[in-house]
């Protein structure tokens, strides 16, 4: 096997990773957060089995100057919580391309130029 074999080989390995990744890593993350949120929310439910029930309310009654008890936060910011993780789930709330999507040139594009174009010269978002 010669360099520009090997050259070849790995870019295209390159491009099918980077193409990969860049079609898997956003909706990855946002299941991932969804599943967080939804954990997180469900949990404020059961008084008790929440880690973070006595922080969310502290911070709740310091913020609103205790006008909102901790037994109404706490079920407002469970159902908030619940309804961020369906969201994040479902991904029916997000938008269909960003403007940053748009003006990323494709992997393959990336691959092809990588030659001739420096890395301080591409943007990002």
């Amino acid at each position: 096997m010669n360099a520009s074999t090997l050259a070849r080989t790995y870019e295209r390995l390159d491009a099918r990773i980077t193409g990969f990744l860049a079609r898997a890593s956003v909706p990855t993350l946002r299941v991932g957060l969804g599943i967080v949120f939804l954990w997180f929310g469900a949990l404020k439910f059961f008084p008790g089995l929440s880690p973070a029930e006595e922080l969310a309310t502290r911070t709740i009654t310091q913020l609103t100057g205790g006008a909102v008890p901790p037994s109404v936060s706490l079920p407002i910011l469970a159902v908030w919580e619940t309804l961020i993780g369906f969201g994040l789930l479902s991904g029916r709330f997000q938008s269909r391309r960003s403007s940053c999507s748009r003006a990323r040139p494709s992997p393959r594009s990336l691959t092809r130029r990588r030659s001739r174009v420096s890395t301080s010269s591409r943007t990002s978002c």
